[in-house]
Parts: structure tokens; sequence; C-alpha cells
């Protein structure tokens, strides 16, 4: 079992250990879990970007709503994306467009709050 070497040390078998399998096995551990965490960020970017994009319809027929004269579907509408709205970027169109529907329908005092 043990071995004797002409240094006359005593080597054991099970301690020749090849280091260049052991770099092998962790890159090809490191990959795999880059790649897991790759794909799980993308199913997380890809959900959530599905679930914005709904508001984005919404927002399509506001306009639509708007430029076809409707203008108390638009404020219903309008109104309902904003209780929607998680954050505040990027509402300065449906804040425009909902004080000028606002402004369509008489009701300059909100219209006028909107604006601010």
């Amino acid at each position: 079992m043990l071995e004797i070497q002409d240094r006359s040390k005593i080597l054991d078998p099970k301690s020749k250990i090849n280091t260049n399998i052991k770099c092998q096995n962790l890159k090809f551990h490191f990959c795999c879990l880059s790649f897991r965490i790759w794909v799980l960020f993308a199913i997380c970017h890809l959900s959530f970007g599905f679930f914005n994009n709904v508001s984005a319809l919404d927002f399509n027929n506001l306009k639509v709503k708007y430029l076809s004269g409707d203008y108390k579907a638009a404020i219903s509408e309008g109104e309902k994306i904003l209780a929607q709205a998680k954050d505040q970027d990027g509402l300065d169109e449906l804040y425009y467009i909902l004080a000028l529907s606002y402004m369509k329908e008489g009701n300059y005092l909100r219209a006028s709050d909107i604006l601010k």
C-alpha cells in the first residue's frame, strides 16, 4: 500500500491528487452556478416586464378614449391607472392627458391639481 521513493519518503497513493482535475471541477461548478443565477434573473426580469405591460395597454386605452372624445371614460381609466401605479416615474404623460380630460369636462380645479 505504501510506496517508498528514492528519497526515502513514504507516500500514500491517495495523497497524489491531480490539482488540474480540482480546477476543472471548480470551473464547472462555477459555470453551473452562474448559469442558474442568469436564468433566475432572466425569469424575474421577464415576469416583471410582463406585469408592467398591462398598464401600458391601459395607457393606450386612455389615449384612445381621450382622442375619441370620451372624456369621462378617459378620466375613469386614468384614475384607475394612477391607483395601480407603483412608482411615480414615467407618469408625466398620464397626468397631462388626465388634466386635459378634466379641462374638457369643465373641472378646472381638479385639472389644476393634477398639473401641480
